[in-house]
Formats: C-alpha cells, structure tokens, sequence
C-alpha cells in the first residue's frame, strides 16, 4: 500500500468526518470551517487523479498548517482554560486564530485573553467585546463576565440564551444550577444534555455534577485521571466543596475554604471560596430520579477514569498492538513485509494451504501480519484509538471476544468468497476485519440506547457512526 495514497486518503476522511461533525452539531462558525475541509478533500481529489505520486505530499501542506493545526490547538485552549490556567489557554487559542484567522477563532482569542484579565481590567475587556461580537457569540461573553463576577444567577439565564452555542453553555448551565442549590435540575439537566457533550465539556460537566452532590471518592479519581492536569488550586476548591456538599468532614473543608479565600492567586477563587464560605446549606436533597443518575455517573466514573492507572486499564489493546507490531517486526526479520513467501510462511491466510494442509489456524493469525508499514500504521493508530475506548466501556474480556469474532468471522468470509470464485484467489492479512468488529459494536451500543430513550445525541451520534464505517469502508 502506497504511503502516499494513504497519507492523502486519511487526511480526506478526517476532513470529510469535520464536514460531517459541523453539520450534525451546528457549531458557532461552522462555515469557514467547513469550506476549509472540503477544501483539503477537493485537494486530494485532484492530487490522486494528476499526481498521484505526490498525492499525499500535497494534501498534508493544506491540511496540516489549516485544519489539523488550528483544531489541536483549539482544544488544547479549551483544555487549559477548563483547567485554571487562563494564560496558557489565551495563547493557544491566539495561535489557532493565526492559522485559521476566520471570526469564531479570532473571537475565542479575544474572550479568552479578556479573562486573563482581573477586576476592573477584566470587566472592561469583556464588556467592550460584548459589544463588539456577533449575536451567536453574545451569550458566551455574558456567561463568562456573569461568572467572572461570581454571579452564578445571571449565569444560568445567560447559558439559556442560545441554542447555537449549546455545548459551550451547557457546562455553565450546569454548573450554576449546582451553585445556587438547585441539585435536582442539575442532574436533569446533564442527564438530557449528557449525549450532547463530548470530550472535555462532558468531564468538566461530570465534575460539577459529582462535587455537588458530594461524591468525594469519584471526585478524587477525575483528578486522578483525566483532571489531573487542574490546576492545584482548583483541586483543593472543588474537593473543599465536594466535602461541604457531601456533610462530611465540614470543619476541614470550611478550613481549605478559609485558606484559599485568604491566599489563592486567582481574586476569582477567593471571592468563590468566601461564597462558599457563607452557605449555610449545599442545596435541595436529591430524587430517586436524580438520585440513580448521580450513582450511576459515580460507578461509571471509579472504574474507568483514571489516567493514572494508563496501559493497565487497556490489556487487551495493549496486548493486541504488540502483537501485530511484533509479527510486523517478524516480516522484516526474515524476508520483507512485502514478501508473500515470507508472510505465508509466518501465517497469512493462502487458501490451497488452509484446504490442502488443513491449516485452519491461519484464520486467526492473518490478523496479526501487515502488508508493508502504512498498513501497519493505519490499522494501529485506529485500534490504538477505538480499542481503548470500547475496551472502557465493554471490559476487556468482551471486547477481546468481539475483536476474535470479527477477525474469525472476516477472515472465513473471504475464504469463502474466494473458494466459492466470488473473489480471485490472493494472500489476505491484516486487522481490519478485527476493527471493523469494534465499531459494529460502538454502533450496536449507541442504537440499543436509542431505541430505549430516543434522544437527539443518540440520532446524531448513529448518523456520525454509520459514515465513519462507509468512509472506512
């Protein structure tokens, strides 16, 4: 396989799934964004069709420097403001706007570089963009200057404002009604809106949840795993919280509380400590209802969250990549990756041996050889991804079993449509049928939850999935 095909194909497939993205989600901005995609798959188009040897060359100068570029340091911006440093968030945020200048990015540099900002310097950057800014981005800048000034009541009414921007807000709406008591409708709140979010949003919004309903134990894991980047500070705050939340050990949170009001480094911390510090009561008791949800986050969240524990969480993923970087390795050792002697010789499936020799095994290890290192780097950068997260979600022992019958199940499919003359003879190998399983199952996951409650994430989520596999395919 060429790497210059494949180069030039992924990079039109990640384009082709933000074209997608944009469309489902409706994103602020969304327009420029997705001219640039479409740009990088019309590139590719042409490049294959007129150059293919350098097919791959020519798209990676579009898309890396105006759409990868721009998209990780997007979310590396979002992910250092969630985590308290607002400095470092800024000037993510000023770079992404610097290579792809459109409005929604030179927007979140503005907002985010106003929030450096303390007291009255900061009050008056965000009110003379409010001024300035489109009215889709008009309730994210209130949201923000609401709760700059630690008023979490014209945070709530601000954050339900807008439907456009209804990601960003969600984790404020949720946020607030944790502030100001309203417990119950926080948790019905994530509980509707939970499909929506994804990749910090969803965590920051898990976090809420849990510190306001006193899980101090889940809480301790998120800053364990995928918060332990949070700012020390914050950490201290939001445990402090969680143990006012939670009627535990009242006097040692109030004293962190104390501390932090009288020493944090941050005026936006002391003057939230100081709050907290004058609640006589965390809030409404919680519903059956909103009760099981809140078990059921807490359960989900002890098991699989933890960043700490890395590889050990992720057995068989880790153990399936070295597998089959250890037969790549094996192909090179003794004749080639491209060599069908050698990788016959070392199990692909070649059916006159499999019916001749009976060498049945060959269905399973033609899964672990690969046609020269872009197949290689190919199947495992998508195993290195989606195995990971089915393997959190269905255990490793379900998840081995649904990569064995994928990779059994493919592997005899095409034995049979070769012996049958359906397909022309020829040496099979590789794990795509294998992964193709893991995202049958993700579909199969997502739509048995939506036959069950039906909600608008759950239909995006399936359409999202289904071209992925089509685009794969």
């Amino acid at each position: 396989m060429d790497l210059q095909l494949v180069v030039a194909l992924n990079a039109m497939v990640l384009s082709g799934l933000a074209v997608v993205v944009s469309l489902l989600y409706q994103p602020i901005g969304k327009w420029p964004w997705m001219a640039v995609n479409v740009g990088v798959v019309l590139v590719g188009g042409l490049a294959l069709y007129l150059a293919p040897e350098k097919a791959g060359t020519l798209v990676a100068l579009f898309f890396v420097p105006f759409v990868l570029a721009p998209a990780l340091l997007t979310s590396f911006s979002v992910r250092r403001s969630q985590m308290g440093y607002p400095e470092a968030a800024a000037r993510y945020a000023r770079w992404a706007a610097r290579c792809h200048p459109v409005a929604a990015n030179r927007f979140s540099a503005r907002l985010l570089t106003a929030l450096t900002l303390d007291g009255a310097a900061g009050e008056s950057a965000l009110a003379a963009l409010a001024d300035s800014v489109s009215p889709e981005h008009r309730p994210l800048v209130d949201v923000c200057r609401a709760a700059a000034q630690d008023d979490w009541g014209r945070v709530l009414v601000y954050s339900r404002q807008s439907d456009a921007a209804n990601e960003l807000l969600k984790p404020y709406e949720i946020r607030a009604l944790g502030e100001i008591g309203r417990l119950n409708e926080m948790v019905a709140v994530f509980a509707h809106a939970r499909a929506m979010l994804s990749g910090h949003n969803l965590v920051i919004s898990k976090l809420f949840v849990l510190v306001f309903s006193g899980r101090n134990a889940a809480v301790d894991r998120l800053f364990e795993g995928p918060l332990s980047g949070m700012v020390d500070e914050a950490k201290f705050y939001w445990r402090a919280v969680a143990t006012l939340c939670s009627g535990g050990d009242v006097e040692l949170g109030r004293r962190t509380l104390a501390t932090l009001a009288d020493t944090a480094a941050q005026p936006k911390m002391r003057t939230a400590a100081r709050r907290h510090l004058a609640i006589a009561a965390p809030g409404d008791s919680l519903v059956p209802s909103t009760l099981a949800v809140v078990n059921a986050l807490e359960d989900q969240t002890l098991p699989s969250s933890s960043h700490s524990e890395g590889w050990r969480a992720s057995p068989v993923t880790l153990g399936l990549l070295a597998l089959c970087i250890a037969g790549f390795v094996a192909e090179v050792t003794l004749g080639g990756s491209e060599n069908w002697d050698t990788l016959i010789k070392l199990g692909a499936l070649w059916p006159p041996v499999v019916y001749e020799l009976g060498e049945w095994w060959r269905l399973i290890t033609a899964g672990f050889l690969h046609y020269g290192p872009a197949h290689l780097a190919t199947n495992m950068f998508v195993l290195f991804i989606l195995g990971k997260a089915i393997e959190a979600k269905l255990g490793s022992l379900n998840m081995l079993g649904v990569y064995l019958i994928g990779l059994i199940g493919s592997s005899a499919f095409v034995l049979w449509l070769m012996s049958s003359n359906t397909a022309n003879y020829g040496v099979l190998v590789g794990a795509s049928g294998a992964i193709f399983a893991l995202f049958g199952a993700e579909v199969a996951r997502v739509l048995e939850r939506w036959v069950r409650a039906r909600h608008l994430g759950d239909n995006r989520q399936i359409v999202l999935l289904g071209v992925m596999l089509a685009m794969q395919m």
